[in-house]
């Protein structure tokens, strides 16, 4: 599949942001040599370890929880523009409810970091979780909200209560950072709908921690493109390494003024809405 405008829809019939002209990618093709090996799940499973991890502040309920899904997806699936991304890779989660005053990257180091690691040993205890600053970066009082990502609208939401959504890890795969940020003022405005950043990512991934475990190939790498360090050389992602899984917010540099743009890196869509967890 070359370059192509955009249709109906604005992703293709595997889930993924069509190619277009227009942004920076790392191939004119859709490649798949990274990918995440498809997975069985179930709520039962996904919300037993929500409820083992105490994270939530609540006990989820599966059967509402998967109910909530449905109706997100019933909704957005009637979306001409949006309803392909259904087609691809697509993971539920729960946010619980964030405090509107704190700093976000005292959530992620305090309670989402710590929650992931718990739930991923659990699953996998002869691997390893690991948080990896490259050339001594900090994360405190330096993560911002990456302008046009929409992510202010999870977040303000958040803050008011626990959401329920879906995160399409590969929708924006083989696009550069900005690429994957500057192209949100083309796809529709949609209330409910944001790049992916570290929030949801990170709860997707509790609920799913093989998510990117593949002994068969290949995963690619889950960039939380929503949410930029101040130095904007640096960019926050989730990967595998072998068994093991790894936070790292590395350098997204290639050379002087020349940023990643890989097969492997892959920017998500965000749906979401409030949970009613009463």
């Amino acid at each position: 599949m070359g370059l192509v405008a955009t249709g109906d829809s604005f992703f293709s019939d595997i889930g993924r942001r069509r190619l277009t002209k227009r942004y920076r990618v790392f191939s004119e093709d859709e490649l798949s040599y990274y990918n995440i090996k498809s997975r069985e799940w179930d709520f039962d499973t996904i919300a037993s370890r929500y409820n083992s991890s105490g994270h939530l502040g609540f006990k989820l309920d599966s059967g509402k929880f998967g109910a909530a899904c449905a109706s997100l997806e019933k909704k957005f699936g009637a979306v001409a523009d949006v309803a392909n991304l259904f087609k691809g890779v697509k993971v539920p989660f729960v946010i619980p409810k964030i405090e509107a005053q704190r700093d976000l990257s005292d959530s992620l180091i305090v309670d989402f970091l710590p929650a992931l690691e718990a739930s991923f040993r659990a699953a996998y205890p002869l691997a390893h979780f690991k948080a990896v600053m490259q050339g001594g970066a900090t994360l405190k009082n330096n993560l911002v909200i990456a302008e046009g990502s929409r992510y202010n609208q999870l977040l303000d939401l958040a803050s008011q209560g626990p959401l329920v959504g879906w995160y399409f890890p590969q929708a924006l795969q083989q696009f550069d950072v900005a690429s994957q940020i500057e192209q949100m003022s083309e796809l529709p405005a949609l209330e409910g709908m944001c790049l992916s950043g570290p929030v949801e990512i990170i709860h997707a991934v509790l609920g799913l921690p093989g998510l990117l475990i593949n002994e068969e190939g290949y995963a690619p790498i889950l960039c939380m493109s929503a949410v930029r360090h101040i130095d904007e050389r640096l960019a926050l992602v989730l990967k595998a390494y072998g068994p093991h899984l790894e936070f790292w917010c590395l350098s997204q540099m290639l050379s002087v003024g020349v940023t990643q743009a890989s097969e492997q890196w892959a920017g998500g869509i965000t749906l979401f809405q409030h949970y009613d967890n009463r």
